[in-house]
């Protein structure tokens, strides 16, 4: 039996699109890439994860929330804030 397993995250939380796909990285690993230019609050963000598995024509779906802390920009001599 084959299946097809999809990953997205839900970036509106942070100001992003609401639907991002991760890469598969190999094995159990999926990484997300994508830059943002934040303009939210300090502080602790959700963002819904999304997995979708399809296996004989049926996709089953399951969701989960993960805790993205954005912290204010460190200055340093080389950058600027």
């Amino acid at each position: 039996m084959c299946c097809r397993l999809r990953v997205t995250v839900d970036l509106t939380a942070l100001g992003g699109p609401a639907e991002v796909e991760l890469a598969s990285g190999g094995g159990d690993d999926y990484i997300l890439r994508v830059h943002l230019e934040l303009d939210v609050p300090s502080r602790t963000h959700e963002v819904r994860i999304r997995f979708e598995q399809e296996v004989g024509g049926a996709v089953y779906a399951h969701d989960f929330l993960h805790h993205v802390i954005v912290s204010p920009p460190i200055c340093t001599s080389s950058t600027r804030c």
